[in-house]
Formats: structure tokens, C-alpha cells, sequence
């Protein structure tokens, strides 16, 4: 019976020290290069609501509907004459970040750089019923970045989890499991008429006078032990 006891700690020891792990959680970002944008320009219905002595409104959604239509036609003729890449909104069904953009009334405008974007506000400027705003980006560094930085986060987990064992006596193994983090919910806001999407990892913002994309993840990594 003690041979039959010792026996069992024993197998429970060694069943121990093999399920030994140690799991650390690490977070970085890596900068993207931003290579194209998609320009929102929202087109709105300039006219007053008027309500009359008897607290009616003065809407009427056929004349409301043509005053959109007359003045989209004035911001395309605008587009035409300046050999704009563009598109409608009516026509797609357009998210940012999974944000549904609630409008249809306006136009995609492609865009290259900075430039082009201060050069578009600037000539719709004078239209008193449009607005703008930074739809889609596009990186030109979006996949490469993912993989490097993804990279460097293993690396960066070896090193912490290689202090851990050092500080309690054990040696590392081998990566037993990966898994990223979702580090919050996704939530859009307009900063100097720049969208950045925050939760998917992309972010897009102004330094200076440059707009600086970045990436950023966490990840769990769990290492063998022993």
C-alpha cells in the first residue's frame, strides 16, 4: 500500500511539472504609412425651417429632396471641373471601423495625400452646404506592419517571461499558445475633421502638420515551463 501511495505522488508530481506554464501579456504599435484616403463630402439642405402662426413647419420632403439633388449636382459639376476621382454615397452601403455612415446624401472623393485633402476643402469652401470629413485609409505598409509587429510582441513576451523564470528558478520553454487581446470596444470620433477608429488596432491622427497612421495590438503568450 505505501509503494502503491508513493507511486501516485509521484505521477502527480510529474504530471505537475509538466503542465508548468508561464503566461504574459504584452501590448506595442508600429507606425503606418497612410497612401490613399477616401474623402467624405456630405451635402446638406441650406434652406430655413419656417413654422407659420399656427406652429406648422414648412417641410416638404419632394422639395427637400430636390433642393439635395440640385445642390449635389452643383458639388459634382464642381468635382467634373477639376478632375476628381469620386463616387456616391447614395449608391454604397459606407462603414467606417463597422460605423454605418448615416448619411447618403454626398459623394466619395479618392484622395492621395494631405494635399489633396487641404486642396479639395479649400475649393469646396465657398459651397456653403457641404461638409468634410476623412472616410476610409488605406496603409501602404498595412500587412507587412502587422506581421513585424506582431513579431516584436513574441520577442518582447520571451524576454519578460525569461525574467519570470530566472526570478523563480525555472527555465522556459517553448511558445504553448498565443491569443491577442481585445483591448476596448470599437468607437469612432472626428478630430480636425479626421476620423480615427480606435478598438480595431488602426488609429489615424494629425502630428503636426502630418497625418500619422499606427497599429497596435496585445497578445497572451504562454510559454512551457520547467
Amino acid at each position: 500500500m505505501k509503494k502503491l501511495f508513493l507511486l501516485f505522488i509521484l505521477i502527480s508530481a510529474a504530471g505537475f511539472s509538466q503542465n508548468k506554464f508561464i503566461e504574459v501579456e504584452v501590448r506595442d504599435t508600429i507606425a503606418l504609412i497612410p497612401e490613399s484616403f477616401e474623402y467624405i463630402l456630405e451635402v446638406h439642405n441650406n434652406s430655413p425651417v419656417v413654422i407659420d402662426e399656427d406652429e406648422n413647419y414648412n417641410y416638404d420632403p419632394i422639395a427637400e429632396r430636390e433642393k439635395y439633388k440640385a445642390n449635389s449636382i452643383i458639388l459634382e459639376q464642381l468635382l467634373k471641373s477639376q478632375k476628381y476621382n469620386y463616387s456616391s454615397l447614395e449608391d454604397s452601403n459606407y462603414s467606417i471601423g463597422g460605423f454605418s455612415y448615416l448619411s447618403n446624401n454626398g459623394l466619395i472623393v479618392y484622395l492621395k495625400t494631405r494635399n489633396d485633402i487641404l486642396k479639395l476643402k479649400d475649393l469646396v469652401s465657398s459651397l456653403n452646404f457641404v461638409s468634410g470629413s476623412v472616410g476610409k485609409v488605406f496603409y501602404a505598409n498595412e500587412f507587412t506592419a502587422e506581421d513585424t509587429l506582431i513579431k516584436k510582441l513574441i520577442a518582447k513576451a520571451k524576454q519578460k517571461a525569461n525574467l519570470i523564470a530566472s526570478s523563480s528558478g525555472l527555465k522556459l520553454g517553448a511558445v504553448i499558445e498565443v491569443r491577442e487581446v481585445k483591448e476596448m470596444d470599437n468607437f469612432m470620433y472626428n478630430l480636425h475633421d479626421t476620423y480615427a477608429v480606435v478598438g480595431s488596432g488602426q488609429s489615424l491622427s494629425m502630428r503636426g502638420d502630418t497625418l500619422t497612421g499606427s497599429l497596435s495590438k496585445a497578445l497572451v503568450v504562454k510559454f512551457a515551463a520547467q
